[in-house]
């Protein structure tokens, strides 16, 4: 019984503290995203206590190193280059989580918000091309 409440109190604390970064109604669409880019399965429920000390690590000790270290907690990108991304992702027709998914595989980042200097500016210039390419076959079809 023990493993069951500790694994369950796991859950909460990961959840509270990944709402308390991204806000209470994104915190859980953000960790299913998190244990699907990690272990391949979108559900918490499904994560054994071992994962879920992993996502505990990669979240929580990462986050506390940076505050250590008195480096700003995350720097983000500019509201030029966010309003650059959105727009490409509405003509794209991706969704949030794909974005979200995107990042976490490419960047090792959990909201491509967060990401700045070289890594947004790959970012945006990797949109840029998937933007083209699809533009491209558009025409072609056409």
């Amino acid at each position: 019984m023990k493993k069951k409440t500790r694994r369950v109190s796991m859950m909460r604390a990961l959840h509270a503290y990944i709402g308390k970064i991204y806000g209470a109604e994104k915190a859980h669409s953000v960790l299913k995203e998190l244990s699907a880019a990690y272990f391949g399965t979108g559900s918490m429920s499904k994560l054994t206590e071992k994962q879920l000390n992993y996502l505990w690590n990669a979240v929580y000790v990462k986050d506390a190193s940076i505050k250590k270290s008195g480096i700003e907690r995350m720097p983000q990108m500019t509201e030029k280059q966010k309003s650059l991304v959105r727009n490409i992702q509405k003509e794209l027709n991706w969704s949030d989580e794909y974005l979200y998914e995107l990042t976490i595989r490419r960047y090792g980042v959990m909201d491509w918000e967060f990401l700045s200097g070289k890594k947004a500016f790959a970012f945006i210039n990797y949109l840029i091309k998937r933007n083209r390419e699809k533009q491209k076959r558009n025409k072609v079809h056409k």
